[in-house]
């Protein structure tokens, strides 16, 4: 195909040709006939790179068009994105990965970023975390900079003080995140004045209630060891059989009245104390030793476990001892191992005793079972729930009992073996 411009080769070759045979000489027509052919040759080169060139030019107004369309999708994006990053409720920090973590100087920040240091942004661009970290060092603890180093992430609570000298408590949860080819910290930040307040006040109020329960236990238990010393008196001095019975009946009931305050006063303290990480062998430990075993020996076999757990734990051991030496009859020995399980790990408290019988597995664990002699069992489950893990009875009657205490997965941990 021929553009307007290109001569029509085949008429002009003729027209040559013709003059060849009138007017040049015959020695001449082969040269003539390959500069022809160059000619030709040439012609096709053209056409053929005119073509290419047509192509590539409908190729670049193509890629134009997608990078047109890109280039307003991206800046579509980043004005999202923006909008987002301003009006999200916490404040956003992004600085420079130092050696020290928190010395590089601020990259981005948000609007509420500026709000909670009284700051504009562009003051803040030509700062560094460390200038708004109260304390005498004011660099973040070892342990949270490793934990960030071996992570990538790390949640911690802080003091900040702001660009006019305000301060304020804060919750800071930084991450290394590549930003453009390059690490950087981003730290999302949270004021947590509002919220410590509340805990304070929460814990001058349990304060308080758990004083006021205090002395209301102990006037309560004083009348009942008051009344007790009237009723035994009246007893003594009551001549009919009637009356002596109906004094025997009240002095049960107080009796019993008496054994409900000892649980309630147990009660009232569980989930005071936050749950933290106990060592199984020590909590057991601590937990027999307000208990005279006599003959009955242990058998530890959970060296390095420790669970997660309320930090009664230890009562949870001495109730399931104290119900061996009271119930056990013929026991003579304890032990306490444990088994790994997909799902979690389970501890075996185990004895050699009388067991118990069938129908009584779950009825031990009722608070009103047998005029609260159950009670304890019952503290037992509500102090192991607290974190999730559950307990239950499944020994072989009269083979001894078997207490098994389920701890989910995550909530225990298995470290060296403890030196004794």
């Amino acid at each position: 195909m021929h553009s307007e411009d290109t001569p029509d080769w085949d008429r002009q070759r003729e027209k040559i040709i013709g003059l060849g045979e009138t007017s040049i000489h015959k020695s001449y027509y082969p040269e003539l006939q390959q500069r022809l052919s160059e000619l030709e040759r040439k012609n096709e080169e053209l056409n053929a790179a005119y073509q290419q060139l047509a192509a590539a030019e409908e190729e670049l107004r193509d890629n134009y068009n997608v990078l047109s369309e890109r280039e307003r999708d991206l800046r579509e994006s980043e004005a999202k994105f923006r909008e987002i990053f301003d009006k999200i409720n916490d404040a956003i920090f992004i600085h420079e990965r130092e050696d020290d973590l928190f010395s590089g100087r601020f990259i981005e920040v948000n609007e509420v970023a500026c709000r909670l240091l009284h700051a504009s942004r562009e003051t803040l661009l030509q700062r560094h975390p460390l200038d708004f970290l109260t304390g005498k060092g004011r660099s973040p603890p070892e342990t949270i900079t490793r934990e960030l180093l071996t992570t990538g992430h790390a949640i911690f609570e802080t003091g900040l003080i702001t660009i006019d000298g305000a301060t304020f408590p804060a919750e800071v949860s930084a991450h290394i995140v590549t930003l453009l080819g390059r690490e950087v910290i981003l730290s999302v930040v949270r004021d947590i004045t509002e919220r410590k307040k509340g805990e304070e006040a929460l814990a001058r109020a349990t304060e308080k209630l758990s004083m006021l329960n205090q002395i209301t236990f102990t006037d309560i238990r004083n009348a009942i060891f008051s009344l007790q010393g009237y009723y035994e008196l009246a007893r003594m001095d009551a001549l009919d059989e009637a009356q002596i019975g109906y004094m025997e009946k009240e002095i049960a009931i107080v009796r019993n009245i008496d054994e409900c305050l000892k649980f309630a006063r147990q009660y009232q303290n569980l989930g005071l104390r936050p749950p933290s990480w106990q060592s199984v062998p020590h909590s057991f430990l601590f937990g027999i030793s307000h208990l005279d075993l006599g003959d009955i020996s242990h058998t530890l076999e959970v060296d390095g476990l420790s669970i997660f757990a309320d930090p009664h734990l230890e009562n949870v051991f001495f109730t399931l001892a104290e119900n061996v030496i009271l119930h056990g009859k013929t026991a003579t020995a304890i032990t306490l191992r444990y088994r790994e399980t997909p799902e979690g790990l389970t501890l075996f408290f185990e004895d050699n005793g009388a067991g118990v019988s069938a129908d009584m597995k779950d009825k031990i664990f009722d608070r009103r079972f047998e005029e609260k002699k159950g009670m304890g069992l019952f503290l037992c489950r509500e102090i192991l729930s607290i974190t999730g893990i559950s307990i239950c009875e499944t020994g072989e009657p009269g083979m001894g009992a078997r207490f098994e205490i389920f701890v989910p997965e995550g909530t225990y941990r298995i470290t060296g073996k403890e030196q004794g």
